[in-house]
């Protein structure tokens, strides 16, 4: 049996399979269903999960969700990094959803329309995450184990004068010494 296909009946059960699957390390993620792409996996929740209730617990869970979209308008800033990876497999038919996140993953829970019925959605999607680009900027930081982290310089220009340690406006800054 494939959890993330059969439809977990209880919420329990449902936040187990999000975790599992949101987990580091856990894989490419691969929808599989018709007309969506790559980099996420829709999961299926039951009928009797409410969405209150699940963005609640989610919550509880994963803290404070972004909102990416409310009453089938989807938020006009909404980048890649900031959670359109949630928003991408519904286009059109997205009627509400929250994002979670998660280490290297987005969590997204909400409704789209199918058909006549608007449904309760649940997925994980990969996610850009900082830290390659933030890394690059920050290489001249250094991390000491023993004294916790601590900021080297960065590198000096060799044909920088030498700065006075003297504060300015002390008395060798006036002419007369004074």
């Amino acid at each position: 049996m494939d959890e993330r296909k059969e439809p977990a009946h209880h919420l329990d059960e449902l936040l187990s399979v999000v975790h599992r699957v949101a987990a580091p390390g856990t894989g490419g993620l691969d929808c599989g269903t018709p007309g969506h792409q790559a980099g996420h996996i829709c999961l299926a929740p039951s009928e009797a999960i409410g969405l209150p209730a699940l963005q609640e617990a989610l919550g509880g869970r994963y803290g404070r969700p972004r909102n990416l979209a409310m009453g089938g308008f989807a938020d006009p800033t909404v980048s890649a990094r900031t959670g359109l990876p949630l928003l991408a497999p519904f286009g059109e038919r997205i009627v509400e959803m929250r994002g979670w996140a998660f280490a290297d993953r987005w969590i997204g829970c909400g409704s789209a329309r199918a058909g006549d019925d608007v449904r309760l959605v649940v997925l994980v999607a990969e996610r850009e995450t900082p830290e390659a680009e933030t890394a690059e900027r920050t290489a001249w930081l250094v991390g000491r184990r023993d004294r916790g982290a601590r900021r080297a310089e960065p590198p000096a220009d060799r044909g920088a004068r030498k700065r006075d340690p003297r504060p300015v406006g002390s008395a060798a800054d006036h002419p007369d010494g004074h």
